[in-house]
């Protein structure tokens, strides 16, 4: 009952970029390629720049933290949708 209505960040526990995550997804699948384009300066003003999560929250309420490390969770989910990729696409 006392999670009922709470919100949780969930994370790895170490910060990671966007950019080493599309490393990191083109590297397990083994096609594709990633290019960094900067910002534009014009959308500069809406950009949200960094963001860590931070899950002591949820530990506190629930004892719950990451069970694996990212590049192994990122494995887990393109096996998962290359398994069931006809109810998505």
């Amino acid at each position: 009952d006392k999670t009922n209505g709470q919100v949780y960040n969930l994370g790895s526990g170490r910060p990671i970029s966007v950019l080493e995550v599309a490393r990191l997804i083109v590297k397990i699948v083994e096609k594709g390629s990633v290019e960094f384009v900067p910002f534009p300066e014009k959308n500069k003003k809406i950009e949200v720049g960094d963001y860590y999560a931070d899950f002591r929250k949820i530990t506190q309420a629930l004892g719950w933290k990451p069970a694996v490390d990212m590049e192994e969770g990122i494995s887990k989910t393109v096996d998962y949708y290359k398994k069931y990729k006809k109810y998505y696409w």
